[in-house]
């Protein structure tokens, strides 16, 4: 059980590549309008 959870990134939380194209999405969009 131990080893699953640690294998296993979704548990914690999603992987950086696919959270890097959600945040940048939103923050880019923010940035542009505001500048």
């Amino acid at each position: 059980m131990h080893v699953l959870g640690r294998r296993s990134p979704v548990q914690h939380g999603p992987p950086p590549h696919v959270v890097a194209p959600d945040r940048r999405g939103p923050a880019l969009r923010a940035a542009a309008s505001g500048r």
